[in-house]
Order: C-alpha cells, then sequence, then structure tokens
C-alpha cells in the first residue's frame, strides 16, 4: 500500500501542473487506469509499472517544460527519472515511464540498476528542476 501511494504522490502533482487526459474537466485530477496510473519500485503486485530507484520516495521536481519528474528516494539512496508522455501517438497524455536500464536513475552504489552516484545515501530532496540534490551524507 504505501508504495502505491507513493507512485500517486508522483503522478498526481504531474497532472495537476502540466495537465491531464482530455477526458477530464478543465483543472480536475484523473489517474489513469491500471499501470498507467502508478509506477513503484516493486510493480505493487502488478498494479503498477515497476520502476527503479523509487523505494521510499520522498520528493519530487517537474522540470520547467514539463516533460520530466525527477523523484528523490531515502531507502533507495537514488535520485529517479520519469519521462511524461506528452503524445497522443505514444500513449495516454501524462502517463510516467522510466528511461531503460541505468538512465532512469543514479544512486548511491549502482544497484537498481542504476548510474553510479556519490552524495545520494539517504537521498530526501530534489530542487527546482533538479539544481539541487540533498542528503544526509
Amino acid at each position: 500500500m504505501t508504495s502505491r501511494l507513493l507512485a500517486m504522490t508522483i503522478l498526481l502533482p504531474a497532472l495537476l501542473l502540466h495537465g491531464a487526459p482530455a477526458r477530464a474537466e478543465p483543472g480536475a485530477l484523473l489517474q489513469l487506469d491500471g499501470t498507467d496510473g502508478c509506477i513503484s519500485n516493486d510493480g505493487t503486485a502488478g498494479a503498477c509499472a515497476q520502476g527503479r530507484g523509487l523505494a521510499g520516495a520522498l520528493d519530487l521536481a517537474i522540470s520547467a517544460d514539463g516533460a520530466s519528474v525527477y523523484v528523490a528516494s531515502f531507502s533507495s539512496d537514488a535520485v529517479a527519472v520519469l519521462a511524461r508522455n506528452e503524445s497522443r501517438k505514444e500513449g495516454p497524455i501524462g502517463k510516467l515511464a522510466q528511461p531503460p536500464g541505468d538512465a532512469g536513475c543514479v544512486s548511491e552504489t549502482g544497484a537498481g540498476p542504476c548510474t553510479d552516484g556519490r552524495g545520494l545515501v539517504d537521498a530526501f530532496a530534489v530542487g527546482g528542476m533538479t539544481k539541487s540534490c540533498g542528503s544526509r551524507a
């Protein structure tokens, strides 16, 4: 349950700030159906898309153009990268997907698999447009 709630925490602000699917009323917040509607570190028993570097997600930042979401994850010691779909040709508008392989996250140890990084132990915050990243290390 916790990982699904974290996934919704990631998805809902992205939709709020940058638009929801066409079937929503203006200003309404709507979660996409099925695995298009959430992403979590473990896939939440098939209810969500499975991601990497998302365990203990605590903070997110949305890029200025709305195309990317960056998630600081305390338990993964990582910052995950999610791309926001902006074209109906590629699926529902607003769907978040993680780039494949180590391009989808950076972690203290490279676990995930993620790109190997530094200073990410207990990552807890990402700043506006990812200009800063906080950790307790």
